[in-house]
């Protein structure tokens, strides 16, 4: 047996029977058998619900299973698309998995509790209640502002000046911890008991979103595999792609280099000018911006037809062998597609 450099051991017999074809990873660039590829789909199965067609076969096994550890099933259950995944029912929330880092969630500003925080329960459609936490309420003003048990610690005596604490205690959660710790800080807490409070979901819901690193990876991977699908395994190995490859494999790098923008682009044709969008769709699409000293080649990754991310993959003085490209996975109806094309390249349902 003789050990990857970046991986398991490989058995020599085999790799040698199967030697004449060895194929080259687009991640860590080494060139394996190809015993040691497997699909790796461009939107991942966790957001689609099915084992759909529209992957690449140009990610070595171990590359594949590292990008899923460090990053992939992380976002696959707190994200904003984790939150979709679980609202259109394409996945149950696992209890104590879902949501919380990334997807901060506050009961609207028109309900009867503004800004109360949310949690995701395990059950099918993520339904919510309110977590556990503590309740500010000014006597003078009646403002009232609602911190999680570790910001509210964080507070100091003057931000609790001329305010009314209340600690808000979930069903079948104990806040006796939380509450002893409120009397220890602030002696004249005195406890009280709180009302039902129902959560309409998504009517009542209001999110803040982070992007970090692990979730530009989550983008930029679909992006860099879009490409590989549409221009083919040896351009995206081109030294052009380094940087955002080995961000995509090893986080190396910033962010906002790569994911340069986030909006709410329509990318159909059909819904420019309205705020309607398709439901059931995961949009990619590939093409040349032209830039001083040349061209960007520019990804945009709209899962669930939601939040369009914009991707710079690399920059070359002439663009090469496309000039717009998009494909859409139906997850309703277990179809991919692509978006079809005019005589100029311009796919006709993609808003220009």
């Amino acid at each position: 047996m003789v050990k990857h450099p970046k991986g398991p051991e490989i058995d020599l017999a085999e790799f040698f029977a199967d030697s004449q074809n060895l194929r080259c990873c687009v991640y860590c660039r080494l060139f394996q058998p190809r015993s040691m590829f497997n699909r790796d789909h461009i939107f991942q199965q966790q957001i689609c619900g099915w084992d759909h067609e529209f992957h690449v076969d140009c990610v070595c096994t171990h590359c594949n299973g590292a990008m899923n550890e460090a990053f992939e099933n992380e976002i696959a259950n707190d994200s904003i698309e984790a939150y979709l995944r679980y609202t259109n029912r394409i996945k149950t929330p696992a209890s104590g998995k879902v949501l919380g880092r990334r997807v901060r969630l506050r009961m609207g500003k028109d309900t009867p509790y503004p800004g109360m925080l949310l949690e995701a329960l395990p059950k099918p459609g993520l339904a919510m209640r309110p977590m556990l936490q503590v309740e500010t309420r000014h006597r003078d003003t009646g403002d009232v502002c609602y911190y999680t048990e570790g910001d509210f610690f964080k507070l100091g005596d003057d931000d609790l000046k001329s305010r009314e604490i209340h600690v808000i205690e979930p069903e079948g959660k104990s806040a006796t911890r939380l509450r002893a710790r409120v009397m220890e800080r602030i002696p004249s807490y005195q406890p009280s008991k709180g009302q039902a409070v129902t959560v309409r979901v998504p009517k009542d819901i209001a999110m803040l979103v982070t992007i970090d690193p692990a979730a530009a990876r989550f983008y930029c991977k679909i992006a860099v595999n879009y490409a590989a699908k549409i221009m083919g395994r040896d351009f995206v190995l081109a030294a052009g792609l380094n940087r955002i490859r080995d961000f995509v494999r090893y986080g190396n790098g910033q962010l906002t280099d790569f994911v340069v923008r986030i909006d709410q682009e329509p990318l159909l044709l059909e819904e420019k000018g309205t705020p309607r969008r398709a439901r059931g769709l995961h949009l990619v699409t590939l093409q040349w911006d032209g830039v001083p000293g040349g061209y960007w080649l520019h990804a945009k990754v709209k899962p669930f037809n939601e939040t369009c991310y914009h991707v710079q993959l690399c920059k070359t003085a002439q663009p090469t062998a496309i000039a717009l490209s998009g494909h859409g996975v139906n997850w309703k109806e277990q179809l991919v597609f692509p978006l079809e094309m005019l005589p100029s390249s311009a796919p006709t349902n993609l808003a220009p």
